[in-house]
């Protein structure tokens, strides 16, 4: 089953990969680097499809803090789209022999000039429920193998 730490470290990984800057999560609210990257996961949904399955849809969100200011600014951070969607595609490996399709991706600028650029990744994927088996396995068994 893929946990959302999983997930939540794919993302930073693959962002690591690329750019050297700082990632940060929800927890940094002052003090951080410019550029820097700040990560979060929102669930959407985590559902229980059977007895075997659940359904999970989450929002990837990535924010960056641009170093640049004025029209460089606005390049660096159209700069970044391009780049995102290039780099996460349309899948990311979770583990080996694991991976989630990637499939919307949107954008917009927040903050109080608009000036910061927060991506949005979509994702959604069905996962086996793990089956804990609590029944006590046979210590002997005894078999009458007589014909009679």
């Amino acid at each position: 089953m893929i946990k959302i730490t999983e997930l939540y470290n794919a993302v930073n990984a693959k962002l690591k990969s690329k750019y050297p800057y700082k990632r940060y999560g929800n927890e940094v609210s002052e003090g951080y680097d410019k550029p820097s990257f700040f990560v979060s996961l929102i669930t959407k949904t985590i559902s229980n499809e059977s007895i075997f399955y659940k359904r999970f849809a989450y929002t990837v969100s990535i924010t960056y803090f641009s170093d640049k200011t004025g029209a460089d600014k606005t390049v660096d951070n159209l700069r970044i789209i391009d780049e995102i969607q290039e780099l996460f595609g349309y899948n990311l490996v979770i583990k080996e022999g694991v991976s989630i399709n990637l499939s919307d991706y949107d954008y917009e600028f927040t903050g109080s000039g608009a000036d910061i650029l927060q991506i949005s990744i979509e994702t959604e994927f069905y996962d086996k429920v793990p089956v804990i088996d609590e029944n006590d396995i046979a210590g002997q068994i005894n078999i009458n193998n007589q014909k009679g």
